[in-house]
């Protein structure tokens, strides 16, 4: 087997063991974690219990595409000839730690809240995870932690806020790998790619969905000790209402204590919630800086011939789109991209 790509193993603490000479189908999703199916001969020399032990890391670069790394995870598959491994991004290493019971966090910033979450999770045993790039704007936040685990405490703060999470695996001196934990106010860059169907891109099948529950009045709810002191925001988006008809809805925050948190969490919903959701799914091609800018939030042009509206009420698109998930396959040279439009 030949690939585009060298993969590394490493045991729990960084370690290289071992270059596998596979073929990988590979993702990125925002604030989530992604999967990598890995293939390999069954009688590959590499193939030892030792080398391909669930809980190993992993690292797969490419010469344009982002570093990815991880860590080795069910599921596995034998084949008569092959052996099909499992590595999930590095976020997933957060699913193995659960938080303390009944544990009240509370923090100037969500960035506050994640890095305490950090922290927790290299309690028990370190995880090679460190604190990155932690954005700590934005107002006080508030979680109380439960058992669950790390992972859901980030992905609801995440939720919650609107901010992007990530951790990328990195080399320290001695080229062991760790993974750096991020918080981004937005994650990515505005990059003046274009993806032009035709030209680097090609439209998957079903390329468009325009989906969502559209709000433009939203009233949000936040703490209190009784029903009648419970806090309360609410905000009208009137571009939305002028395009759409008033459109009303109502949501709880449970754990906003503070009007200006309780302000942000509305705002941050009606901003998701004010227009239908268009996502796009398309297929790169590695033509020119194509695969240089494909990177988690960035931000590119988008022009299409087949799919949407454009201005004049013609077929087509003219837009701005985030990168919001990518998988890349060795056999294929290609990368599907998911994508949604930036209003």
């Amino acid at each position: 087997m030949s690939s585009l790509s060298r993969v590394v193993v490493y045991d729990r603490g960084g370690r290289a063991l071992a270059t596998l000479n596979c073929i990988t189908e590979r993702s990125w999703i925002l604030s989530g974690e992604g999967l990598c199916r890995i293939t390999i001969a069954v009688n590959d020399a590499k193939v030892k219990q030792s080398i391909v032990q669930y809980g190993n890391l992993v690292s797969i670069e490419h010469d344009t595409l982002p570093l990815w790394a991880g860590v080795l995870d069910t599921d596995r598959l034998w084949g008569e000839s092959r052996l099909v491994l499992t590595a999930w991004s590095g976020e997933r290493l957060f699913k193995f730690r659960r938080s303390p019971l009944n544990l009240p966090l509370t923090g100037s910033s969500a960035g506050v809240l994640y890095k305490a979450l950090i922290d927790i999770a290299n309690t028990d045993e370190d995880l090679r995870v460190r604190a990155g790039d932690i954005w700590y704007g934005g107002t006080p936040r508030d979680e109380t932690l439960d058992g669950k685990k790390i992972y859901d405490h980030v992905r609801a703060i995440s939720g919650r806020t609107g901010y992007d999470w990530g951790l990328d695996g990195t080399f320290d001196a001695n080229g062991y790998l760790y993974f750096l934990a991020n918080w981004y106010e937005a994650r990515g860059e505005v990059k003046g790619q274009p993806l032009r169907e035709g030209t680097n891109i090609i439209a998957a099948e079903d390329a468009l969905t325009e989906q969502g529950i559209i709000v433009n009045d939203l009233l949000g709810i936040g703490d209190g000790s009784t029903l009648e002191t419970r806090i309360t925001y609410k905000e009208i988006d009137e571009t939305s209402r002028g395009l759409y008809g008033l459109r009303q809805d109502a949501q709880d925050y449970p754990g906003n204590k503070e009007i200006g948190t309780l302000m942000d969490n509305v705002r941050g919903t009606l901003a998701a919630s004010k227009n239908p959701l268009k996502t796009l799914n398309v297929i790169a091609l590695d033509v020119g800086d194509t695969f240089k800018a494909l990177r988690l939030g960035n931000v590119l042009p988008l022009y299409m011939t087949t799919v949407g509206w454009l201005a004049d009420g013609n077929v087509g698109m003219n837009t701005q789109v985030r990168i919001i998930g990518m998988r890349y396959n060795d056999d294929l040279d290609q990368a599907s991209l998911i994508v949604q439009e930036v209003i």
